[in-house]
């Protein structure tokens, strides 16, 4: 789904974002998932209670299926609650990363950044399904 990374809105008007030139230097790196991956992961992903897969979408279900199966270690950044929850119940999120806390690591913090793009989102919504696995909720029970 590359149209998300294309361009952002701001007072409603389209601005283009172009990682070409980051990408071509490294500073950027750009994956694809294999089909098989992404069946590994939605295997995965069908264990997961109504709840947790509803609300993934397929750019999501994919890096996470990168993240999971891949043996480097990444992390991810989003603005929805979703990806740090999965994060969570499958006890990986120390490999989540809010915006706010990515700008503060390329010396760009910024103070005044909606809620989805703060440390304390990314926390309070891993803690959500760190939470879930302790009580065991989030995956299907096993026939």
């Amino acid at each position: 789904m590359d149209f998300e990374a294309n361009f952002f809105e701001k007072d409603g008007d389209s601005h283009p974002i172009d990682l070409g030139d980051d990408i071509a230097e490294g500073r950027v790196r750009v994956f694809e998932v294999s089909l098989q991956e992404i069946a590994r992961f939605r295997d995965l992903r069908d264990r997961f209670d109504p709840v947790y897969v509803e609300a993934l979408d397929p750019g999501e279900a994919e890096a996470l299926a990168h993240l999971v199966r891949s043996s480097e270690s990444f992390s991810i950044s989003s603005g929805d609650a979703i990806v740090y929850r999965v994060l969570g119940r499958l006890g990986l999120g120390d490999q989540g990363l809010s915006l706010e806390e990515v700008l503060q690591k390329v010396g760009l913090g910024r103070s005044q950044l909606p809620w989805a793009c703060q440390k304390k989102f990314r926390e309070k919504y891993t803690k959500e399904g760190e939470i879930d696995a302790i009580q065991g909720k989030g995956l299907k029970r096993s026939p």
